[in-house]
């Protein structure tokens, strides 16, 4: 652990600008020099919902989250119910005093399930349910309580700037709430107020507003104690930036020169479209402006034929969606199988079957994008698991469809792309990757045969318009693309698709298909893929510094399944961690390499898995041996 590692949580209705808050908090603390990394949780509804959002902020780079909270930012009475168990002993409630008076019964928007839990908790301590009464309880457990009325505070800054602006000014409850904590927490105000000018400065400007109620908390807080961790200033070097998980892919795609995408609006896979749409003009090294066409769909079966037709052009090509426009897209994926379309599908997985849990996270999805269409097909399927590796594996999914002429699907799981991080600008180096287009024939060739047989299985490709001539349609077909049932011809090019995989197989090397972190030696080793390796490197490293060896397999490919994980993995006690029931990449390792792994430890409630209950499991199995461990934790 690092000195300063703190967890920061905010909440309110669905709608009402948590993630501005979130996003103002974080901003400020990176400009001081800390790395944060910041979970968004939030309900499927457009507004009214309990949405919240979780920063974790640190000395040292950090992709995971805790349960236990030290700063609990709450201006509304749902965020207090939610989250007042969470705040560790010692941690700090900043609250609006306001809602006081507000009980469990009347908030409308509270899960029925969740009231009965609290009528009963409340119940056997002999309250009502008041926000004041889940304070007080607060208290009890060692939390240390600032409480403000906040409307109040507002309305009065309102007036001494003029009767007119009371009404517009009760949308700045958010911003005093954020500022009373960076207050508290010794945050110099210079860093709040610019992080406040990079969000709210521009054409029709809210910015001066929004700094007089930041001077406003830093004037209610001058004389309070400041928390026991205070962020002082870190110097750095170089260019930070804050970015999301869906973000961050679509930096990647235009690395990778992307030249198309098509997406039908679904959670969480839209957000990468629209900021691509908005951001898709960028300057290339000969100094013009240029960048991809951008389409939104009728449907996702639209979306899967734009991207394929696309791909045919010669255009790279994606489209982005998540489990049900999946599911639509298996088609149009099968098309481009057979005739090896080079095409990115962006797979956000989100809780499942059908609409299932539509903003939350999961990894259910494993099996259905390996075996997706009937019959079979090659396809290459990987999976990223923080920002950076999100980065290059947007670039190199381009570069592996064309290269291979076949589907990739990149797997990115709804707790990584919902999640902030500070990242090094420098870690984002295109020179790292370069765009690799595969067998592409220049020239106009006579009875050209598009589906030539060749050694590896990959042909030269001609595009549409080139000249060349072919027949592509969905049948099975000969060279020159005829379509054929000749049981001889069919196995030819059965054979010749299969091969690819194999191809692939041999020439994409193990650095772009697993990682491996720890000693080799250890007797345990954690075999898990996606969002959970944050996690899972924060708890190897914890049980180092108590004398416990353990190694951790971070899986990042799965067709074609990496077969050099064999040897880090024979002979030891193997620990399976996922996001799912069934545990999908234990099964994969039983499936291809006939490896069975020891233990399980699951997590399928729509969140991700914390450090704190990624540790606990793993001291259980490894002292008592135990078998399978469900975490349950969240709100």
């Amino acid at each position: 652990m690092s000195s300063t590692d703190l967890m920061w949580v905010t909440g309110g209705p669905q709608g009402s600008g948590i993630d501005t808050a979130a996003n103002l908090f974080a901003r400020a603390v990176a400009k001081a020099g800390y790395y944060v990394y910041g979970k968004r949780e939030y309900h499927s509804n457009i507004k009214g919902k309990h949405s919240y959002f979780e920063t974790r902020v640190s000395r040292d780079k950090t992709s995971s989250c805790m349960d236990a909270e030290d700063i609990l930012t709450a201006y509304d009475p749902e965020t207090i119910f939610q989250h007042f168990m969470q705040v560790k002993k010692g941690g700090i409630i900043i609250y609006n005093t306001h809602n006081d008076t507000e009980d469990i019964e009347h908030i409308i928007s509270l899960e029925n399930a969740l009231k009965e839990r609290l009528f009963e908790f409340f119940h056997k301590r002999e309250m009502k349910g008041t926000v004041k009464d889940a304070i007080d309880v607060a208290k009890e457990n060692g939390a240390l309580v600032y409480g403000f009325n906040m409307e109040g505070e507002v309305a009065v800054l309102a007036k001494k700037l003029g009767e007119a602006q009371l009404g517009r000014f009760n949308r700045y409850v958010n911003t005093l709430a954020v500022a009373l904590s960076t207050s508290i927490l010794g945050l110099s105000k210079a860093h709040i107020q610019n992080a406040a000018g990079d969000m709210f400065g521009g054409k029709g400007s809210t910015l001066q507003e929004n700094i007089d109620v930041i001077d406003l908390a830093y004037e209610l807080t001058s004389d309070l104690p400041k928390y026991r961790v205070t962020l002082t200033d870190i110097p750095y070097s170089g260019h930070r930036v804050l970015l999301d998980g869906n973000t961050i892919v679509a930096l990647g795609k235009l690395a990778g020169g992307l030249r198309f995408q098509s997406y039908y609006p679904i959670t969480p896979a839209s957000d990468e479209s629209v900021y691509l749409d908005m951001n898709k003009n960028v300057r290339l090294t000969d100094s013009t402006i240029d960048g991809p066409a951008i389409v939104q769909t009728e449907d996702e079966i639209a979306a899967i034929a734009m991207a394929n037709g696309a791909a045919l052009t010669g255009a790279r090509s994606s489209t982005a969606t998540s489990g049900p426009g999946f599911s639509l897209m298996v088609e149009g994926l099968g098309f481009a199988g057979m005739i090896e379309i080079p095409v990115v599908i962006t797979y956000y997985m989100r809780g499942g079957p059908s609409t299932g849990l539509p903003t939350r996270n999961s990894q259910a999805d494993l099996l259905f994008a390996l075996s997706a269409g009937h019959g079979d097909f090659p396809k290459i399927v990987l999976s990223s698991g923080d920002h950076i590796e999100a980065f290059y594996d947007a670039i190199r999914s381009l570069n592996y469809a064309e290269r291979y002429q076949m589907p990739v699907i990149h797997l990115v799981d709804k707790a990584l792309a919902n999640a902030y991080a500070v990242i090094d600008e420098a870690e984002l180096s295109t020179s790292k990757v370069k765009i690799e287009r595969g067998a592409i024939l220049n020239n106009r060739e006579d009875n050209y045969k598009r589906f030539r047989l060749t050694e590896n299985g990959v042909s030269p490709r001609a595009t549409i318009g080139s000249g060349n001539i072919y027949w592509a349609t969905g049948d099975e077909h000969d060279e020159l693309g005829h379509i054929t049932e000749d049981p001889y011809e069919r196995d030819s090019m059965y054979e010749k698709r299969m091969k690819k995989l194999v191809t692939a197989d041999k020439e994409i090397p193990e650095s772009e298909r697993f990682s491996y972190f720890g000693d080799e030696s250890a007797s345990h080793i954690i075999v898990s893929w996606g969002s959970n390796k944050g996690a899972i490197l924060k708890v190897i490293h914890t049980l180092k510094e108590e004398g416990i060896d353990i190694g951790f397999l971070h899986l990042r490919m799965f067709s074609p399944f990496p077969k050099g994980i064999n040897r880090y993995l024979t002979g030891k006690k193997l620990i399976d961690i996922e996001s799912n029931y069934r545990g999908q990449c234990a099964y994969l390792l039983k499936a291809e390499l006939g490896i069975t792994t020891d233990s399980l430890i699951l997590k399928y409630n729509g969140r991700p898995p914390s450090d704190n209950e990624v540790y606990s499991a793993v001291k259980d199995i490894i002292v008592h041996g135990t078998k399978k461990v469900v975490l349950t934790n969240g709100v």
